[in-house]
């Protein structure tokens, strides 16, 4: 039992060190930033603060991880590539 509960907490925290290590904000380089041309609804900063994105309204391409597609429009969320 003892050993089930360490192996669960050690899976655990590597899940969340790995995930956290997926979101790292690298140095920012803003010749890899998208093309803010196409935004309707305004623009906003990605989740590192380097790049402008497109805020987009429902039905519109979102990427919830990187945000380079476009953030939703507050209270939409991303789900499945699409704000909804």
């Amino acid at each position: 039992m003892r050993a089930s509960l360490l192996l669960l907490v050690g899976v655990t925290v590597f899940a969340l060190l790995y995930g956290a290590e997926a979101h790292h904000c690298g140095t920012c380089n803003l010749d890899t930033c998208p093309s803010t041309h196409d935004c309707n609804h305004g623009i906003t900063k990605e989740h590192c603060g380097c790049c402008d994105v497109c805020l987009r309204s429902e039905g519109e391409k979102c990427d919830a991880h990187e945000d380079f597609t476009g953030i939703c429009i507050s209270p939409l969320v991303c789900k499945n590539g699409f704000c909804a």
